[in-house]
């Protein structure tokens, strides 16, 4: 889903969501073409999931998403 659903989704304006992708607590988007960058409904559920405290690995602090992928550069910035 593209980053105004995934907002919604998670309850969040669209400048929240972003800040929270850019500070490594929401999941990274996935490209799914040169121009277009998605959100999987799974891993936003892990997200609400940690955030509400029902995961131990963010209990514990350790946080996924703060692991960029090896040549990985996703900016999350939308047009518009």
């Amino acid at each position: 889903m593209m980053i105004e659903v995934a907002a919604s989704y998670v309850s969040l304006s669209v400048s929240t969501f972003r800040k929270e992708v850019q500070k490594g607590r929401a999941p990274k988007p996935h490209r799914i073409t040169e121009g277009r960058l998605i959100w999987l409904l799974e891993d936003l559920n892990v997200y609400l999931d940690r955030i509400a405290g029902r995961n131990e690995s963010y209990q514990d602090g350790r946080n996924d998403w703060l692991d960029d992928e090896p040549g990985s550069s996703v900016s999350v910035r939308t047009s518009g």
